[in-house]
């Protein structure tokens, strides 16, 4: 039997953030009690902790569990929740959010790279590569940036939630897709 890889989890948190992200907006009663950030760490935790039962070979198995065990804590959380409100439905809902969030991740993507579709393994990567970069950007360009270019949010949306206006909105994500594309640009010549 072939040795597992050593796998580094962590590269995974801010992507996760993002699919959490995605999760919650589209339940926006559960905004003000659970946070993207802990709920990817309770994510990675138990990611760890059953590390073990994990049998896949490659970094697209590993994000496909990952993201099973996003969709199994997010609907543990949600149980919690809602725990006087029976919902059949819940569960495919939770599934299609979490799917959504992840179309909108690699279509921001897309949107920014020039690798074909294509090529699985090289979009992975990439994916990984563009959470690295919108973790990198200040947090406020990277919060503007995701709410405008991967939720659809539009500046005057954003410039009311956050209390500045939409000129400052639109020039901190015009800044930010700039510093996030050469970061990208630099690491598609990096050989990888």
């Amino acid at each position: 039997m072939a040795e597992q890889p050593a796998w580094n989890l962590e590269q995974f948190r801010f992507h996760l953030r993002i699919l959490a992200r995605g999760l919650l907006r589209d339940w926006p009663q559960l905004h003000q009690r659970i946070d993207q950030s802990d709920l990817a760490h309770d994510v990675l935790l138990k990611a760890h902790a059953s590390l073990g039962q994990f049998r896949g070979t490659t970094e697209d198995d590993l994000l496909r569990w990952l993201r099973a065990i996003l969709a199994n804590e997010f609907h543990d959380v949600c149980r919690r929740e809602f725990a006087q409100q029976r919902d059949p439905g819940r569960e495919q809902s939770i599934n299609a959010s979490l799917t959504r969030s992840s179309v909108r991740l690699g279509a921001f993507l897309e949107a920014t790279s020039q690798a074909s579709p294509s090529e699985q393994a090289q979009q992975h990567e990439a994916q990984l590569a563009l959470a690295r970069a919108l973790e990198s950007l200040p947090a406020d360009e990277c919060e503007m940036l995701v709410a405008h270019e991967m939720e659809g949010e539009s500046y005057k949306q954003i410039a009311g939630r956050l209390g500045v206006s939409a000129g400052t909105v639109f020039n901190r994500v015009t800044a930010a897709k700039r510093k996030l594309m050469a970061l990208l640009e630099g690491h598609g010549s990096g050989g990888g």
